[in-house]
């Protein structure tokens, strides 16, 4: 989008792209431009967020699907049976990207899981019984999860601050 289709935007529906809500003082000229600019930061040609592509680059790869729930064994699917699941798919980061920015947008960093299980492995409980686990038995998990050669390759970039 450049600035003439980013300006008519604006002036047509009273925001700008990206905008949650409206404001009640208009942007001058330059405090449009310079929304501008932070607008084509964020944002690639297309106008999707370097989450949104990441999130499809993700669902693409894992064809729509849990990531942990597929090696689960069957012993472990029947444990989950009466449970109450969050079935929603979330993108999940490996290596948090709070602590790991420079991680942020490595595909590999990112799988898609059930909401009740990102949510179970972020605060160290097990995704299965939802018992606590310590830092240990969470690495196992995400290990088992992407496979144990990139959790070797996540781990080694995670030591390289950038």
């Amino acid at each position: 989008m450049d600035y003439e289709e980013f300006k008519n935007y604006y002036i047509e529906h009273g925001m700008c792209k990206g905008d949650a809500f409206r404001r009640k003082n208009k942007y001058s000229e330059a405090e449009l431009k310079t929304r501008y600019k932070k607008y084509q930061k964020k944002h690639n040609e297309e106008g999707m967020t370097k989450d949104q592509e990441i999130r499809d680059v993700v669902m693409d790869r894992d064809n729509g699907k849990c990531r942990l729930y597929r090696v689960l064994t069957l012993q472990e699917r029947v444990l989950l049976q009466g449970q109450e699941m969050i079935r929603q798919l979330d993108c999940a980061h490996v290596f948090s990207k709070a602590v790991y920015p420079w991680m942020r947008y490595n595909p590999n960093n990112v799988v898609l899981l059930y909401r009740t299980f990102h949510s179970r492995l972020d605060s160290y409980r097990c995704p299965i019984t939802n018992e606590p686990l310590n830092a240990e038995q969470v690495k196992g998990w995400w290990q088992r999860i992407v496979g144990y050669e990139t959790w070797l390759m996540l781990e080694d970039e995670a030591k390289h601050v950038r």
